[in-house]
């Protein structure tokens, strides 16, 4: 068969002309690059295409792995340290009993790194978000737990029969009731047992 002859069912004549075919999608801080060429299935190149260097890569790679050009779709390669969604297609030969596929890929390396990047920064944030979190814990249990743990000393020391009145000064509203409310209370208590002690004393003096 004279490839240079064969005609492509539905496919443009200019794809096997001497010049790379590409095109390219530019997003912001990334760039995806895509390439196409023409296979038959027994791996060679049709007409007298002329491929990238990465082009020429990816060709050899799916050569060498064998790889089948009929269901090939969205296979990831990683080539000269890139990575590269490859998809091919199948395109009949009119007059031939023979087979063509585009293969066309598209270099996202730009993308992955852009993802990872991402990635980093948001397990970053979420890092910083832990430790903040663990902080304002511990700071806000300090918090309560001190006033608390005042105003159980106090009533453990009245339940004991010391009834000195605790000057704590709280900030939070609740806290600084329950304390002037013990206080009160141990101020009371004094009262009684002081009134109780004198009533005993004087009973055994008579």
């Amino acid at each position: 068969m004279e490839i240079a002859e064969t005609i492509l069912l539905g496919f443009p004549g200019e794809i096997l002309d001497e010049r790379a075919v590409s095109f390219a999608l530019r997003r912001n801080e990334f760039r995806i690059e895509s390439n196409i060429f023409v296979l038959d299935e027994t791996y060679n190149l049709l007409g007298n295409q002329f491929i990238s260097e990465i082009s020429t890569e990816i060709f050899q790679a799916i050569k060498e792995e064998n790889i089948n050009l009929d269901e090939m779709q969205n296979r990831m390669m990683h080539i000269a340290d890139g990575a590269y969604y490859v998809s091919s297609f199948h395109l009949p030969i009119i007059h031939t009993n023979e087979n063509a596929y585009l293969v066309i890929y598209a270099d996202i390396t730009g993308l992955l790194n852009f993802t990872r990047t991402i990635n980093r920064f948001l397990t970053l944030l979420v890092c910083a978000m832990f430790i903040v979190a663990i902080f304002l814990a511990f700071f806000f249990s300090n918090t309560i737990t001190q006033p608390i743990q005042k105003l159980c000393m106090l009533a453990s020391n009245i339940g004991r029969g010391d009834f000195t009145p605790k000057d704590y000064k709280f900030k939070d509203k609740e806290f600084e009731d329950l304390n002037m409310a013990l206080n009160k209370s141990a101020r009371q208590l004094g009262i009684y047992d002081n009134g109780k002690n004198h009533f005993f004393k004087m009973y055994h003096m008579n």
